[in-house]
């Protein structure tokens, strides 16, 4: 996905959105990252949104590689 508002992953902290990002249009994985020190201690949750069949009629998101630093 490519579109920020229909086709994106976004950071949830406390249930609230605190971060958001999309791909660009093209099937090649690249690497995304939050920094998140700003939330530690907090509950979060990682939420990957794709509703661009709804808005533009076909779409699809590559999500890949989840990685955690608990340092």
């Amino acid at each position: 996905g490519c579109d920020e508002d229909v086709e994106y992953a976004e950071l949830l902290v406390d249930g609230l959105p605190v971060a958001k990002t999309t791909g660009r249009c093209h099937e090649i994985m690249e690497r995304r990252s939050w920094d998140v020190t700003a939330y530690r201690g907090r509950a979060a949750q990682i939420r990957v949104v794709d509703a661009a069949a709804f808005a533009h009629g076909w779409a699809h998101i590559n999500f890949d590689d989840v990685r955690f630093d608990w340092s």
